[in-house]
């Protein structure tokens, strides 16, 4: 985890990173270490950027609400509306959520 300001940024698996950046799941879980806690309770995020391990590709969105559960954090956000590509009757049209 590292924070900038109002920005919290994470890594992802490619698995996870593509429904992350495609809205399918728009919240991710993680453990934080006594020290990434305190640094998020001091701290105004906003903003919610998920990497891709292993291309460095990411995605920006507004996050929606931080749960603590026992000992993890989930993280949720609002995915922005993009056009997602579906198929419709035999043809690929593009769809906005």
């Amino acid at each position: 985890m590292e924070i900038k300001a109002t920005l919290v940024c994470f890594k992802s698996t490619p698995e996870n990173y593509k429904k992350e950046k495609s809205g399918q799941k728009p919240n991710t879980i993680r453990k934080l270490s006594k020290e990434d806690e305190e640094l998020l309770s001091k701290s105004r995020i906003k903003w919610i950027s998920i990497k891709n391990e292993e291309t460095g590709e990411s995605v920006l969105n507004l996050i929606s609400d931080i749960t603590k559960w026992d000992d993890w954090y989930i993280f949720s956000w609002i995915p922005f509306e993009k056009p997602q590509p579906v198929e419709y009757k035999g043809l690929e049209v593009m769809h906005n959520g």
